[in-house]
């Protein structure tokens, strides 16, 4: 396989862990919002960490098969990307929830726009600067 072949292989397995997380996220934000009545913003914080635990796991199992650091430090890394994405993420999901009209402010439309927000720098941050995966002698892995 090329590298161009594998890296768009490594964000296609990316964008399906994605999924996952994006649907853990939505399914528990309806739960909480809908079925609780809970506090849309608030309940981000909830479902965010739930599928943060879950595409790391999933990530470094299935689309960038583990770093050359310690699991505390991967993480620790992965939690660093996730959350910067998650600021930029929480940010348009805020502006939709209380400034947008209907339908825009319902919390898993603006949920919808909000994913779109990080991917592409989540994928590239996690690539570059968290399952970095050390030189084997001189070879470089695709």
């Amino acid at each position: 396989m090329t590298a161009p072949q594998a890296s768009r292989a490594q964000f296609l397995r990316f964008a399906v862990i994605g999924a996952i997380g994006f649907a853990l996220d939505g399914g528990g934000l309806l739960i909480l919002t809908e079925g609780f009545d809970a506090d849309p913003i608030a309940s981000r914080f909830a479902t965010f960490s739930c599928a943060v635990v879950t595409t790391w796991l999933l990530n470094r199992r299935f689309a960038f098969v583990g770093g050359g650091r310690s699991l505390i430090a991967e993480f620790g890394a992965y939690l660093g990307v996730q959350g910067f994405g998650f600021l930029c993420n929480l940010a348009v999901y805020s502006i939709a929830v209380l400034l947008l009209p209907y339908p825009l402010d319902i919390p898993i439309v603006a949920l919808v726009m909000a994913a779109g927000v990080g991917l592409l720098a989540n994928f590239l941050g996690l690539k570059h600067l968290v399952f970095i995966r050390p030189e084997k002698s001189g070879r470089r892995e695709g």
